[in-house]
């Protein structure tokens, strides 16, 4: 669902995480080489995940490098077919420290 961001009415869209929750994800980062999640679509509903270490600038130190969460080229390399990087909007949002801790 695409909606403005009710603070500083940047478009964002929702997305749900594969736990349930929701996350608004910054529209205008789509396919952003520094996306902190992986994006894609279940049917019509957009999901979303974590991309493990994404903006570390450290390299990874798993002792398995070929392991399902990194996979053989890293962090990066952990996208799957039909995903795309994006950036939560809480990390560009002006205004994200004002949505914190609303309970």
């Amino acid at each position: 669902m695409s909606a403005p961001c009710r603070s500083c009415r940047a478009p964002i869209d929702w997305a749900t995480g594969i736990n349930g929750g929701g996350m608004p994800i910054d529209t205008a980062s789509a396919d952003d080489p520094g996306g902190n999640l992986a994006v894609w679509r279940a049917g019509a509903t957009p999901m979303f995940r974590l991309i493990p270490g994404a903006g570390d600038a450290a390299p990874c130190t798993c002792p398995k490098p070929d392991c399902a969460i990194h996979g053989p080229e890293g962090h990066r390399g952990a996208l799957k077919p039909g995903e795309h990087t994006a950036l939560s909007h809480f990390a560009v949002c002006p205004d994200a420290a004002s949505w914190r801790n609303r309970g």
